[in-house]
């Protein structure tokens, strides 16, 4: 058998494991759901089905996450994701905005899970914007991607005071989060914000720092997400 031959038929049976692990993956993230008031619009597994495929073989060319964690993409990034329709209903006529989203965490998964959801999504990365634009044109989301900073958002795109929900995972320390982030929030908005066990530690800091008086937020609860190592902290903007 010459090499290139070899090569593919590898390259063929680890494209069947992972498509094998995703099904097996997201079968066991919808039955761990089934015990909380989530509502997912109907399809809403056929589209994360179609997003984490696509986020596989783009990663081999782009490396949008890490080789390892790529594999881990529904159990982890997904699943964590979805955590956020625990303490935050979407309501129509709501504007979101995820920054900081990378391929699409939480953001791109709550446009995948409902639809009707408006949120824009923004990244400094072309490449990650590049692969969250395919992915809506691929699944006919009409998603707002935006290829910029949200400082830039603020300046440039009337987006000061503009979101009803503004969403971050891993971007940067709460305190700096806060200071970033806190002029997309409209009055009495909400800012959900992915952090470890120590989010405690964040949150004294950004309160002695004086982040939250100068944001005009209070922090509002920390929600563990049961089915993921994910703390979701929650501030909201004064009114």
């Amino acid at each position: 058998m010459s090499k290139s031959r070899k090569t593919g038929q590898q390259a063929e049976a680890t494209a069947v494991a992972d498509a094998d692990g995703l099904e097996r993956d997201l079968e066991e993230l919808l039955d761990a759901l089934e015990p909380y008031s989530i509502s997912l619009s109907s399809g809403s597994d056929a589209r994360i089905r179609v997003f984490a495929r696509e986020l596989v073989s783009w990663n081999d060319r782009h490396n949008l996450l890490s080789r390892m964690d790529v594999h881990n993409v529904i159990r982890k990034h997904v699943a964590a994701s979805l955590g956020v329709l625990l303490i935050a209903d979407p309501i129509g006529g709501q504007r979101w905005i995820d920054v900081g989203t990378g391929a699409g965490f939480p953001g791109m998964i709550l446009k995948l899970a409902l639809p009707e959801l408006d949120i824009t999504l923004v990244d400094s990365s072309k490449k990650r914007c590049a692969f969250l634009d395919h992915v809506s044109r691929t699944i006919d989301l009409n998603t707002a991607v935006l290829p910029m900073r949200a400082e830039a958002v603020i300046a440039h795109r009337g987006g000061k005071k503009a979101f009803d929900v503004v969403t971050s995972r891993a971007v940067a320390s709460l305190q700096d989060s806060v200071r970033a982030f806190s002029p997309l929030l409209a009055p009495g908005g909400l800012f959900v914000t992915f952090k470890g066990p120590g989010w405690k530690e964040e949150l004294a800091v950004a309160a002695e720092g004086g982040a939250l008086e100068q944001g005009r937020v209070t922090f509002e609860s920390v929600t563990r997400v049961p089915w993921t190592q994910a703390h979701l902290v929650t501030l909201r903007a004064a009114t």
